[in-house]
């Protein structure tokens, strides 16, 4: 928060059930966030904890 400027930065973190963060994005003032792209995360995220030693398909 930058109360002297009137403005909250704004940051999105993905928690895995261990509670370890496997994603973090801030963004900045003016850039909106897109929820498809936060669940595109969480399914990466998701893939990679289901299969070890593996990338996420692209």
């Amino acid at each position: 928060m930058r109360e002297d400027e009137g403005l909250a930065d704004r940051a999105t973190f993905v928690v895995d059930p261990q509670g370890i963060i496997q994603a973090i994005e801030v963004t900045a003032e003016g850039i909106g966030r897109d929820a498809s792209d936060l669940l595109r995360k969480i399914k990466a995220a998701q893939y990679v904890a289901s299969h070890p030693g593996e990338v996420c398909p692209g």
